[in-house]
């Protein structure tokens, strides 16, 4: 990562800066709501993460994927089309180092088996919906940290 160095504004790492000018994390996200993806963007850009993308489907989204490479993805299960966990592991053929905030609406037993998918899958953290701003906002400094160190959080097995 040469000529990029890492920017920090008090705490919160908010991306890089190249040639003088910061480069904030970008983020995608897949949500067939519209008022999540606002409430979801809103808290995104509290965080200074940059949303560069919001896709209502569960398809036609590679071709955007690839333009913006985005460090962030927000995968809601529930899409037309496809489902999220299909984007998830769609994702992580392209890119094993996305950072994947995996949301679903479920409960009980349902709940449990869809995290545990998600999650051996290579999400990065999972939020049941509603959630408050807090954990949302938990997730996203995760997923910032995590960004910082350039760390590699999947594990593959052989």
């Amino acid at each position: 990562m040469a000529g990029r160095a890492r920017v920090w504004h008090g705490n919160q790492y908010t991306g890089f800066m190249a040639s003088g000018k910061e480069t904030p994390l970008k983020a995608m996200l897949f949500d067939r709501s519209a008022d999540s993806a606002a409430r979801t963007r809103a808290l995104m850009e509290k965080m200074g993460i940059k949303l560069v993308e919001w896709v209502a489907t569960g398809s036609g989204w590679v071709g955007t994927w690839q333009k913006h490479r985005p460090r962030i993805v927000v995968v809601d299960l529930l899409l037309p089309k496809q489902d999220g966990l299909f984007v998830v592991e769609s994702i992580l053929k392209f890119d094993l180092d996305s950072l994947i905030l995996f949301t679903h609406s479920y409960e009980g037993e349902i709940a449990n088996n869809v995290e545990a998918k998600a999650l051996s899958l290579g999400a990065t953290a999972v939020l049941q919906k509603p959630a408050p701003d807090s954990r949302y906002q938990v997730a996203f400094e995760r997923m910032r940290y995590l960004a910082s160190r350039q760390v590699n959080v999947k594990v593959i097995a052989t």
